[in-house]
């Protein structure tokens, strides 16, 4: 009885340990074309682009993302602005968008508007030379994201 409990609790823990790598290949594979669109128009290396959706919305299951469609945590100022804001819980305000393609599309506009010297440069001058976005540690997560997913590949 107890060797059926314990083989039972393991292969749970090995399935739900599982189901964040399935859940983000899933978003990959949904995501990967638009990025490399943005990479096309835009210079923004696609595994940037999904590794930041990935880091910021956790492949789209989120709090923010599931109720703004916001993949990409990008903040609301009055003014600043066409999209409406939505509050989370705490009272901060996110953009808010019709669609999560149009998250995808004021990110790159957004990136090309604030990191206009990295346009054109490979992920790793990005993460090496990025800075003021997300925060301190930011661009480290960015790179374990890249290599772990190996989002270099749709580059």
């Amino acid at each position: 009885m107890k060797l059926t409990i314990l083989i039972t609790l393991s292969i749970i823990i090995f399935l739900t340990s599982l189901a964040p790598k399935r859940t983000y290949k899933r978003y990959i594979d949904k995501w990967k074309l638009t990025a490399q669109m943005y990479q096309a128009t835009h210079g923004i290396p696609a595994s940037v682009q999904l590794a930041q959706a990935l880091l910021e919305s956790g492949g789209g299951q989120s709090y923010i993302a599931q109720n703004s469609r916001n993949h990409f945590g990008i903040r609301w100022y009055a003014g600043t602005t066409k999209y409406e804001a939505f509050y989370d819980r705490k009272g901060a305000a996110w953009r808010c968008y019709p669609t999560a393609a149009l998250s995808w599309m004021d990110h790159a506009d957004f990136m090309c508007e604030h990191y206009s010297t990295a346009m054109g440069k490979d992920w790793r001058w990005w993460v090496k030379h990025c800075r003021g976005y997300g925060g301190k540690d930011y661009w480290q997560h960015i790179e374990k994201y890249i290599i772990q997913y190996k989002l270099y590949q749709y580059d």
